[in-house]
């Protein structure tokens, strides 16, 4: 029976340490697991706040745009009203004189 218990013992060793290592390597994963969720959500929040200053910008870049535009569509109408003046004192003069 000696040679039986000592096999067991060698058995049973070798389950306790398998299972040992198996209860590691499940932390290990679940330590991987948990870090990979943070990193993931810092990108997530990096590229948040890349998108919204991307978005910041745009706006302050077509409401530049837009005031551009604006002035220069009332430049051109200040210009359009004067020469329309201009053309209607002209002919005013020409009528009278």
């Amino acid at each position: 029976m000696g040679l039986m218990d000592t096999i067991k013992g060698w058995f049973g060793g070798a389950k306790e340490q398998g299972a040992d290592m198996a209860q590691k390597a499940e932390d290990f994963a679940e330590d991987a697991v948990d870090t990979a969720r943070e990193k993931a959500s810092d990108v997530m929040d990096s590229a948040k706040d890349a998108g919204s200053d991307a978005v910041d910008t745009a706006r302050e870049k077509a409401s530049d745009v837009m005031d551009s535009a604006k002035d220069a569509g009332s430049d051109a109408v200040d210009t359009a009203r004067e020469k329309a003046s201009d053309v209607m004192d002209s002919a005013k003069d020409k009528l009278e004189g």
